[in-house]
């Protein structure tokens, strides 16, 4: 009897963390994408949301840099004061830092690739203590 209702009780926690976990990050990522110019809010929401392990959300918050906010979302400045911050930050892109050159969908591909390595070597060095520390099995059976 207890241990259903202990079941019954994680239901909720576990909906929670699989169903709207990732529906608030993909509302949250769609409402500031749709802030800034040349960027599909829908394409990030779904990237945020359905990429696991936060990967798709830190991708966009490296990303989102290169597309700046809509006119009427900036912040009221005096209006040569906006275009000369529009123009320093956002016209010359490709000349400021090391990946300004890339394309976004290029930044984007490196970034995954380079979490994806990241993951595949962190599972290495797991793979290689967990042979230190047990040894090598005999058998699976």
């Amino acid at each position: 009897m207890f241990n259903l209702m202990l079941v019954l009780l994680a239901i909720p926690l576990v909906l929670l963390f699989t169903i709207g976990i990732p529906i608030i990050v993909g509302v949250v990522v769609y409402r500031d994408a749709n802030k800034r110019v040349d960027c599909n809010p829908w394409l990030w929401a779904l990237i945020a949301a359905l990429v696991p392990s936060f990967i798709g959300v830190v991708i966009y918050v490296i990303v989102r840099r290169d597309y700046p906010l809509k006119p009427e979302n900036r912040q009221a400045m005096d209006a040569s004061d906006d275009e000369t911050y529009y123009q320093k930050n956002y016209d010359n892109v490709a000349t400021d830092g090391e990946f300004g050159a890339l394309p976004k969908w290029a930044k984007v591909l490196l970034i995954v690739i380079a979490a994806l390595v990241i993951l595949w070597l962190a599972g290495v060095v797991i793979g290689v203590l967990k042979y230190l520390i047990m040894g090598y099995p005999l058998s699976y059976y």
